[in-house]
């Protein structure tokens, strides 16, 4: 599955322009993804070349939480679609995607992993998830 993050607000404490607490369970939900082989991209309003962005990769590569890409698309979902300011995923993890709802995104990434295992696409098994990574590769 292809999964979009949100960082200001989702993954930690709202806080801009610096970076907030990590909400709890982040990091552990994050390397539990990653370790079952989910296509992970930080979607953030932090611009590339910027102090925020410089500040936002550097706090996540301190706890070592990996992802794939930086607001940006996938190469395979490049050459299939084109370049879009869009990003491309199956599930977009946002505190402002879920802000109508009464309590907003849940606070524990735990209760979000738990939303995310109801998702007909999501699966623990990560051969099954590796078919999706051929969209890593650009194909033209």
């Amino acid at each position: 599955m292809i999964i979009a993050v949100d960082l200001d607000g989702t993954a930690w404490d709202e806080n801009w322009p610096d970076i907030g607490r990590f909400r709890p369970n982040f990091i552990r939900v994050m390397r539990r993804l990653w370790n079952e082989g989910h296509l992970i991209i930080i979607n953030s309003l932090r611009d590339v070349g910027t102090e925020e962005y410089d500040d936002a990769v550097d706090h996540l590569e301190i706890k070592d939480i990996k992802y794939h890409k930086f607001n940006e698309n996938l190469p395979g979902i490049v050459d299939h679609w084109g370049e879009s300011r869009k990003i491309g995923a199956h599930v977009y993890i946002d505190d402002r995607s879920c802000g109508w709802l009464p309590d907003g995104i849940p606070h524990d990434w735990e209760d979000i992993y738990a939303m995310l295992q109801s998702h007909p696409l999501y699966s623990e098994d990560r051969t099954h998830n590796e078919k999706l990574h051929h969209l890593l590769k650009e194909t033209v």
